[in-house]
C-alpha cells in the first residue's frame, strides 16, 4: 500500500497533464481499490477464525490431561499384563512354553 501511494504521488508528480499517465494512475488506484475489497472480505471471516483458535486454545488443557490419563492407563495395563504373564510361568514352571517363540515375540 505505500509502495502505491509513493508511486502515485511520483507519477501524478511529474507529468499531471500526460494522457498515457493518467491511465496509468487509474490503473493503480483500481488496483488499490481491488486490494481493499479483498480484505474487507477476508475480515468477514475473521470472527468465526477468532472463535474456533479460541476453542482450541480452551480446551488444550483439556486435552494435554485427557491424553496424559490414557498414557497412565496404557502403561498400568502394561504392567498388569507382563506381571501376569510372569506370575503365570513361575506358577506353572512344568507347563511347556516353546522358549524360542516366546524370546523371539517377548524378548
Amino acid at each position: 500500500t505505500v509502495s502505491f501511494s509513493i508511486a502515485d504521488n511520483f507519477v501524478e508528480s511529474a507529468h499531471a497533464n500526460s494522457l498515457a499517465i493518467g491511465r496509468l494512475v487509474r490503473i493503480i488506484r483500481i488496483i488499490r481499490v481491488v486490494r481493499v475489497v479483498r480484505v474487507t472480505k477476508m475480515l468477514r471471516y475473521g470472527k468465526e477464525f477468532r472463535k474456533i483458535v479460541f476453542s482450541l486454545a480452551s480446551s488444550a488443557q483439556t486435552l494435554f490431561w485427557s491424553l496424559l490419563l490414557m498414557l497412565f492407563l496404557l502403561y498400568c495395563f502394561g504392567v498388569l499384563f507382563t506381571q501376569s504373564t510372569s506370575d503365570y510361568r513361575w506358577l506353572y514352571p512344568n507347563k511347556h512354553f516353546d522358549e524360542e517363540d516366546l524370546k523371539n515375540s517377548f524378548g
